[in-house]
C-alpha cells in the first residue's frame, strides 16, 4: 500500500498506472487518529474514461461501504479499459467511531463541507481533497450513499392516479 499526503497529486498516481490495483492511503493535516483517505485506483490496459465511485461520506451506511470492498475484489485491471478510482471509506473517523452524520474529530458533515478547505478542518481537507485531487480527473462520479442509523428506507412506488 502506498501513502500520498494532502498535496500530492493523484492525477501522477493514475496515469503511472497501467493493467494494476493500487492501493493507497491519502494523509491530511491534522491530529486525528483517523487522518486518512483510503483510495483504490484500477487501472485498465487500455487508457479510457476514468469512473470514480466515492462510499462512507457518512461512516454509518455500511450497505454501500461493503458493496465497493465487494466490487473491487471482482474487477481484473487486465481486462478494464479504463480506470475506477474507488474510495470505500471517505470518512474514516465516522466510521470508526459510529457516527451517523459528523465526523467526531470536528462534528461536521462531509456531504455538507464541500467544495471543502485545504487549511480547514479534517472534513473540510477530505472534502477538498475530493473536490480538487478526484472529482477532475473523473469522467462519470458516483456518490452512494445508503439509510444509516435512524433512517428509514421506505420502498418508493408509483402511485397509481385510476
Amino acid at each position: 500500500m502506498s501513502i500520498i499526503s494532502y498535496g500530492q497529486n493523484l492525477e501522477k498516481l493514475i496515469k503511472e498506472n497501467i493493467a494494476k490495483r493500487t492501493d493507497t492511503l491519502v494523509h491530511f493535516k491534522t491530529d486525528s487518529p483517523y487522518n486518512y483517505m483510503p483510495v483504490t485506483i484500477l487501472s485498465g490496459k487500455e487508457k479510457g474514461p476514468v469512473f470514480t465511485i466515492i462510499a462512507g461520506i457518512h461512516g454509518f451506511e455500511y450497505p454501500p461501504i461493503t458493496a465497493v470492498q465487494e466490487l473491487i475484489k471482482e474487477i481484473d485491471p487486465k481486462k478494464l479499459k479504463g480506470t475506477l478510482i474507488v474510495v470505500p471509506i471517505a470518512n474514516v473517523g465516522s466510521f470508526y467511531k459510529r457516527t451517523p452524520f459528523v465526523n467526531p474529530s470536528d462534528h461536521k458533515n462531509l456531504n455538507n463541507a464541500f467544495p471543502g478547505s485545504e487549511t480547514g478542518t479534517i472534513t473540510e481537507q477530505i472534502a477538498n481533497y475530493i473536490t480538487k485531487q478526484i472529482i477532475p480527473q473523473s469522467d462519470v462520479f458516483l456518490d452512494i450513499h445508503g439509510g444509516d442509523a435512524n433512517e428509514d428506507l421506505l420502498p418508493f412506488r408509483a402511485m397509481s392516479l385510476s
